[in-house]
């Protein structure tokens, strides 16, 4: 094998070498819309939130969860709870620092996310319903779970009330019924409002 050839044989193994360089880094998975944070721990948290926000069954657009403001609200009060409580050893400090990191990112979120009409609509039934529940003497926040099932029997009935009679007694309006707003809708938006008043208690009682 003469000089030449070995040249043309260099060529080739680099040509290769950086063929191989563009086929791994090009098939390299990118991550998911819901991961945001470049460390690799963080984003094991971010995994286990997602699945916690998914798990809650919160009214998210179908289409595109991660265009949800609810979406990303569930994830920033998540993300909260992975604060250290002191910022005494370099390891506190640097989580502190990365996920400071993500609740800014996850915020960039929910200011670009837009609720739709029907989410604000859903939310102000929800409300009225739930106050009216209440003034019949029905009760959520109970340790007995008789007095809960009741209360969503409540809220049930409501519902299908509402169902029942269209909008100023057109029955045309039957044909657009509002399907998001359903039980299931209720007790996610419940579980939603329980997340906030615990965060809002631990920020309370830590101190």
């Amino acid at each position: 094998m003469n000089l030449k050839d070995l040249k043309i044989n260099a060529k080739i193994i680099n040509f290769l070498k950086l063929a191989l360089c563009f086929f791994i880094f090009g098939c390299a998975k990118p991550n998911p819309a819901y991961i945001l944070s470049n460390f690799p721990e963080i984003q094991n948290l971010e995994e286990s939130d997602h699945k916690a926000c998914k798990s809650f069954k919160i009214n998210f657009d179908q289409v595109n969860n991660y265009n949800s403001e609810l979406y990303w609200r569930c994830r920033f009060s998540l993300t909260k709870y992975h604060l250290p409580t002191e910022k005494n050893t370099a390891k506190e400090q640097k989580t502190s620092f990365e996920v400071n990191d993500l609740i800014n990112k996850i915020s960039v979120k929910i200011l670009n996310s837009k609720e739709s009409i029907l989410d604000n609509e859903n939310k102000k039934m929800d409300n009225k319903d739930h106050q009216q529940c209440l003034k019949m003497g029905y009760e959520l926040y109970s340790e007995d779970q008789i007095k809960i099932d009741d209360y969503f029997s409540c809220r049930k009935s409501l519902i299908e009330d509402r169902e029942a009679v269209p909008p100023f007694g057109n029955t045309e309006y039957l044909k657009y019924r509002n399907k998001s707003y359903n039980l299931g809708y209720v007790i996610d938006n419940r579980i939603k409002e329980s997340i906030k008043e615990h965060q809002r208690l631990k920020e309370i009682y830590k101190t």
